[in-house]
């Protein structure tokens, strides 16, 4: 991987770099509970692909919403998640469902928009403000936050056949450190790899998702579809997204 430029949004650019933000606000869960996501949609903070809000984000908290049960998933617990580009769902877990603390990981050259958008959504000195730090996939850091987390989270990891073995490697390394702790996460149930995903020799085209669950499931996790949020409700013209547990034999997905 070749060297990545880095945005420094406190360097000469500072002003054109906050004119470029597109704001929006998603109110979350009974409360309504507002986050705030600053999107890089022309590029100037140069996140790629974690500049703008993906849809399985927003459905995962619209999911957890929903019942109590679900709120426990992550109610009083401390979260570290995968990919988490603007921080919306990070965010969303303190504000609107009482998670105890969440660490936020990304490639480096998102780091700076991630950590405008934690800045946007915290006040100075709040002690519920998420951590933010770097996270190849593909490597397992010795630590990750404060190595107190109970649930590793997730949204749109499949985007790209390539990245997905390297993301198995990294969520079997973490939980694997944390052996009652699970996984939560929203993939979107579509195919669009290439060559299309099929398990084994049947021919069968599977959705995206399932190349990231058969290589977890390979390496002795239970991995359970616990969820699926519709397109319609998702706000997505064509995808439904599925939410899955990946855990330990023997824990239940919940």
């Amino acid at each position: 991987m070749g060297l990545e430029e880095i945005v420094d949004p406190l360097g000469p650019d500072a002003v054109k770099l906050e004119e470029a933000l597109t704001l929006f606000e998603y109110e979350i869960g009974d409360g309504p509970h507002r986050v705030i996501a600053l999107s890089d949609m022309y590029g100037a903070w140069k996140a790629g692909l974690g500049g703008s809000v993906w849809a399985s984000g927003p459905a995962l908290l619209g999911w957890l919403s929903q019942t109590v049960e679900r709120r426990a998933m992550v109610e009083g617990r401390a979260c570290l998640e995968l990919g988490a580009g603007l921080g919306l769902t990070g965010i969303g877990l303190i504000k609107a469902f009482g998670a105890r603390k969440v660490h936020l990981t990304d490639l480096p050259k998102q780091l700076p928009l991630l950590r405008r958008n934690v800045a946007a959504n915290h006040e100075s000195g709040d002690p519920l403000t998420p951590s933010v730090s770097a996270l190849l996939w593909g490597t397992v850091p010795e630590v990750v936050g404060d190595e107190t987390w109970d649930v590793l989270i997730g949204t749109d990891l499949t985007y790209d056949d390539e990245h997905v073995a390297p993301l198995a490697v990294t969520i079997d390394g973490l939980l694997s450190r944390r052996p009652l702790a699970r996984g939560l996460f929203a993939l979107p149930l579509r195919c669009e790899f290439e060559p299309r995903y099929c398990r084994g020799g049947t021919g069968e085209v599977l959705p995206d998702l399932m190349m990231l669950v058969d290589l977890l499931t390979e390496r002795g996790w239970h991995c359970e579809q616990i969820g699926e949020v519709s397109s319609e409700e998702a706000g997505t013209a064509e995808n439904a997204i599925a939410v899955w547990s990946v855990h330990a034999a023997g824990l239940p997905a919940g």
